[in-house]
């Protein structure tokens, strides 16, 4: 126990050090001519930690616990820490198959988080990279002595500077407490030579090491299959091939290829994981089935955009998926996420090929919506059974004009047969450009319509036309209003064709004060013609903006050149909102805008001497209360 109490006064150590690191810059003498900071002695204390498995399996087991810190170790994906070597140690201590073997979950998911590249790749870009490898390598000795200094293997060369140093002693220290969790991928890092060993006692190739320990573990080891065959799954989705194999060709206990409904496959499909893919489906005994679950491998392969997973399967010998499974889902997701080559791929498909208007065109909608108008294109262009550009209501219209996809839009616009009207669902397009803060495509959808307009020759259907318009332009304001968008603003009021007023009511003015734009409500106020009062409903606005707590904005409509509102416009309603929510500021704006004479009872309490709280800031909010004073206000 000696040592984990010198482990655990260690971290403490560590951790006072990195504090004083950043708070002193002034370099500390160490002997003779050299200096060294608190940083450069916590970067060799962190180097000699990292190389003692004891400090950190007793840091660990004391802020985790045994089982806790047995796992953690297993999934940890930093490459300074000896995962073998602290693995072993805190096996004295827990079971190897604790937790239904959730170590051996955690190892499989860090092996594929190190190395996710077949293992012909990783033996020829280890050749190449064996000369670099040892090149870079650069030992330095520790300054000071501890029970055991650390190896050469386990030291790692010094950053330049101190800004990228204090980065990386940080994460570093954080790395080992961190494991693989279930929804985390991250990239795997440029593979070491084959026969280079690294610091953790294992090849880069060979991360199924600690696998083989806990398997091979003299007392409680894991089942292979343990949790239903989750270490294979978790194996297939990182795409560590070695891993995988090693499980399915244990001597005991080894999980089925087709475990938990061929969970396996789906995942290793949808991450692109081909050699994968190709080892589960060539298992001699218990084969996934590639159509299993009516395609789902090939719909999370086209989502994530893997041609060569989508053809393996649908070319595979065995019960291979149609392309146009579940109604041609595939195409549809493979449309949303944008990968056009895979979209090629499934229309190009020689049996069963989905039609490109597959789902009433929802592949045209997704695809829209995220505004990759190649893949739009693709579909409108479609030689057979290409999705109309109006499709279900005009629906990839309003979509990607909601996004500010104008490429998108005017491609849409622009279709030859079929295409969609700007004004389509009640101007909503328009409307939800407008509250996006999109000008450029309010601006082409403004144009469409302006051209409508000259088209018309009636001069009632006209009228109508601009009392239809004007209505839609009125709602795209407010939501402009809303969202602050001045660029937006500027362009529906200065529209040639369609004049709109910008005091509807005042509501925009009042959706621009509630929210504290303050360019906003200057720029409706000051519009040149039609412009709203300042005092509308009633001074709505004010009461708004006080309720928010927008200062600048209240300052400017009480002091407003025309039509100011008054302070205690409905009853001090502004005053009431903001003791409520506790704008201190707003108040004191509020109360040196009344005057004496005016104040009501209410306003007295907000004078008091303790008015420098929001709580003490309420005035009388009951008609009961206002009566009691107005009684007794000349009582002594």
């Amino acid at each position: 126990m000696e040592s984990e109490g010198f482990a655990l006064l260690d971290a403490h150590v560590l951790a006072q050090i990195l504090i004083a690191s950043r708070s002193q810059r002034h370099p500390t003498k160490t002997g003779g001519n050299r200096s060294a900071s608190p940083l450069d002695v916590c970067w060799q204390f962190l180097d000699c930690f990292f190389g003692h498995p004891d400090y950190m399996a007793a840091v660990l087991i004391s802020e985790h616990g045994p089982e806790e810190a047995l796992v953690r170790a297993a999934g940890c994906t930093s490459q300074r820490v000896d995962r073998i070597a602290l693995v072993k140690v805190l096996m004295r201590t827990a079971r190897a198959d604790c937790r239904d073997g959730a170590a051996l979950v955690a190892a499989a998911s860090a092996a594929g988080q190190r190395n996710s590249r077949p293992l012909s790749q990783q033996r020829d870009m280890a050749a190449e990279q064996q000369s670099v490898v040892h090149q870079k390598e650069k030992i330095q000795h520790f300054p000071f002595s501890l029970t055991q200094g650390p190896s050469a293997a386990t030291m790692v060369e010094k950053p330049s500077s101190s800004k990228e140093r204090t980065h990386q002693l940080s994460a570093a220290f954080r790395e080992p407490l961190q494991c693989v969790k279930d929804d985390e991928s991250t990239a795997a890092p440029p593979p070491v030579a084959a026969n280079q060993k690294n610091h953790q006692g294992s090849t880069a190739m060979g991360n199924e090491a600690l696998l083989r320990l806990l398997l091979e573990w003299k007392e409680h080891a894991p089942k292979a299959d343990c949790q239903d065959g989750l270490a294979l799954i978790r194996a297939a989705e990182c795409g560590h091939e070695a891993a995988v194999l090693l499980l399915l060709d244990w001597k005991e206990s080894a999980p089925r290829a087709d475990c938990r409904s061929c969970e396996a496959l789906v995942r290793a499909a949808g991450n692109g994981h081909e050699s994968v893919v190709r080892l589960l489906l060539e298992r001699r005994e218990h084969a996934p089935r590639a159509d299993y679950r009516s395609g789902a491998a090939l719909i999370r392969a086209a989502a994530g955009g893997h041609g060569g997973v989508v053809r393996l399967l649908l070319e595979w010998k065995e019960h291979a998926p149609q392309a146009d499974c579940q109604g041609g889902w595939a195409l549809v997701r493979a449309a949303e996420h944008g990968h056009d080559a895979v979209v090629r791929v499934l229309l190009d498909w020689e049996e069963h090929a989905p039609f490109a208007n597959c789902h009433s065109g929802w592949a045209l909608v997704r695809a829209a919506e995220a505004g990759y108008d190649t893949v739009v294109r693709l579909l409108l262009n479609w030689r057979e059974h290409a999705p109309h550009a109006n499709c279900l209501d005009c629906m990839a219209l309003v979509q990607a004009a909601a996004g500010g996809h104008e490429a998108v839009v005017q491609l849409l616009l622009d279709s030859k047969e079929n295409a969609p009207q700007a004004d389509c669902q009640g101007g909503k397009a328009l409307i939800q450009a407008a509250a996006g803060g999109h000008v450029a495509v309010v601006r082409l959808l403004l144009d469409w319509i302006l051209q409508q307009e000259q088209k018309c020759t009636s001069k009632i259907r006209a009228s109508f036309r601009s009392m239809r318009y004007m209505h839609w332009n009125v709602d795209a304001l407010m939501e402009a209003a809303t969202g602050g968008h001045v660029a937006v603003i500027t362009l529906l009021l200065n529209v040639k064709g369609l004049p709109l007023r910008a005091d509807h009511g005042g509501l925009a003015l009042i959706q621009a004060a509630a929210r504290g734009h303050v360019a906003a409500v200057r720029l409706l106020l000051d519009a040149k013609e039609h412009a709203p009062r300042a005092d509308c409903m009633n001074g709505e606005a004010l009461v708004q903006a006080a309720a928010g707590g927008h200062h600048s904005v209240a300052l400017l409509l009480l002091n407003w050149k025309e039509h100011a509102p008054q302070a205690d416009c409905q009853s001090g309603k502004a005053l009431n909102k903001a003791a409520a929510g506790g704008h201190v500021a707003i108040v004191t704006l509020l109360k040196q805008h009344v005057p004496w004479t005016d104040r009501h009872d209410g306003w007295v309490m907000g004078t008091s001497t303790q008015a420098t709280t929001p709580k003490a800031c309420r005035p009388a909010a009951s008609h009961a209360r206002r009566k009691f004073l107005a009684k007794n206000h000349n009582k002594p």
